[in-house]
């Protein structure tokens, strides 16, 4: 199954694209337990299944590190990653550390990927 990941580092603002086709990637937690550092990435994004009418499959997951665990954690939101319809990509890889408290926005128009931290 193809994967359109999206890697930020908010430190610097760079984002480059990457599209995986690698057996066993189905979605946010394969692609977080594949980049497994020990806390310096954050991945999120739809299942395998969003956008499809089965209940449940449009949820955005996040995976990585948490400090209230001290090791991996995922967490899920319903419904969020339905907009993630309307952008290039289905999974997120988020690195490095902003200096500053940050939003992240990714929008998508006329085919050109805009990324803003």
């Amino acid at each position: 199954m193809e994967q359109r990941i999206l890697y930020i580092d908010v430190a610097s603002g760079a984002a480059r694209r990457e599209v995986l086709d690698e057996p066993g990637i189905y979605g946010p937690l394969d692609l977080a337990l594949k980049v497994w550092d020990g806390g310096r990435r954050l991945v999120f994004g739809g299942g395998p299944l969003a956008g499809s009418i089965v209940p449940g499959s449009n949820r955005l997951t996040f995976a990585g590190y948490s400090p209230a665990w001290d090791g991996f954690f995922s967490s899920s939101m319903g419904g969020a990653a339905l907009p993630f319809d309307d952008v290039w990509p289905n999974l997120v890889v988020v690195e490095g550390r902003a200096a500053t408290p940050s939003v992240l926005l990714i929008t998508m128009k006329d085919g050109d990927l805009r990324v803003e931290v």
